[in-house]
């Protein structure tokens, strides 16, 4: 009896292979067919832009779009030979709601709707000071022509807390820079731009519509980008005057929903050196990578 349990048992062992064999198929398939389906929608894309796409900035009154942004910073200081390292993680969703259009003037209201973060020193971690005060802060811009022409900053918070209210704001007149629609694109085309911050941060950026791609159910626009930065900044951080000068690169993508009009996914990393100034230290060397990454998502998110 026993030759025949070896062949029973034989024989399941056969059937279990061939069921593994089969959803192994399956799941190839699958992924072919996946693969192919985005391949050929990618390739009509293609030729329904051959002779070119407005990437253009389309804003629609009483709309609201929420971003949700994570970003990690490594920082290592350097003085006199004595290093210290940093680990600073950060979490931020915002709204951007479309409060007016009338002609060519825009309103728009932008709501910190979460702020949170952590610092991690060594085995330190502690949470970045007054970081959540940012929560239900609001900002207001008119824009004329694409132009930020006045803004509102409706925040009961100190000078050290602003610096991130404003950086909202750069990133907007950016993205009006970027998709102005001033010019017809084709895939490979390749366009500048400038900007200067009076604080003291300069940025050129070359841009590249590098394909069409499908991002999150959205017909998009895939761009990438690589920047020049150059600092020169005085900022108020944990109570004492920093000025920092230096220079850095970034690399990045965006994702941008060409019928809607708007950003879908954004991803770049970027890396600075140079030195900073503290009144009661003195001079340090610093190093600093930062990974970014925005995504469109929904309110409860």
């Amino acid at each position: 009896m026993l030759p025949q349990k070896i062949n029973s048992c034989s024989l399941r062992g056969g059937n279990i292979r061939k069921r593994w064999y089969f959803i192994i198929l399956f799941a190839l398939t699958l992924v072919s067919v996946s693969y192919a389906t985005k391949t050929k929608k990618i390739e009509e894309w293609a030729k329904k832009y051959e002779n070119g796409v407005y990437l253009k900035y389309k804003p629609i009154e009483g709309s609201e779009l929420w971003y949700k942004t994570t970003l990690s910073i490594n920082s290592t200081v350097d003085m006199k030979g004595m290093g210290q390292s940093s680990i600073t993680s950060m979490g931020i969703r915002i709204k951007k709601g479309v409060e007016r259009i009338a002609g060519d003037t825009l309103v728009l209201k932008i709501t910190y709707d979460k702020a949170e973060g952590t610092i991690k020193t060594g085995a330190q971690l502690m949470a970045i000071p007054k970081l959540d005060k940012l929560k239900g802060q609001e900002i207001s811009l008119t824009i004329v022509h694409g132009k930020v022409v006045n803004k509102k900053i409706i925040a009961n918070i100190d000078d050290e807390m602003k610096q991130y209210v404003e950086g909202i704001v750069q990133e907007v007149e950016q993205e009006l820079k970027i998709f102005s629609g001033e010019k017809m694109l084709k895939i490979g085309d390749k366009w500048d731009v400038e900007y200067e911050e009076i604080e003291g941060k300069k940025v050129k950026t070359q841009y590249r519509l590098e394909d069409f791609r499908e991002k999150e159910g959205f017909e998009c626009a895939k761009i990438m980008y690589d920047s020049q930065i150059e600092l020169n900044e005085n900022q108020t951080q944990q109570g004492m005057q920093v000025k920092f000068i230096g220079k850095g690169k970034e690399k990045g993508e965006i994702y941008f929903a060409i019928n809607e009009g708007y950003k879908i996914y954004e991803k770049s990393t970027a890396s600075v050196e140079g030195k900073s100034e503290v009144v009661t230290i003195g001079s340090v060397d610093v190093y600093t990578d930062v990974n970014s990454e925005t995504k469109l998502v929904t309110k409860e998110k």
